[in-house]
């Protein structure tokens, strides 16, 4: 799998900024992941405590 930098030729720190971007999206991602989780955890929590 080729990064951005190399593609266009760039330098390691190119390629080592690139893996350093996609590895903090896809933190990101989880990150969001992990609260919309606990979000509906805590809707069915609310729901269910509600009967």
């Amino acid at each position: 799998m080729t990064t951005l930098g190399e593609k266009a030729g760039g330098t390691s720190t190119d390629v080592f900024s690139d893996r350093l971007y996609n590895s903090r999206k896809a933190w990101v991602f989880l990150t969001k992941l992990n609260a919309f989780e606990s979000l509906i955890l805590a809707i069915r929590a609310f729901l269910t405590g509600q009967r």
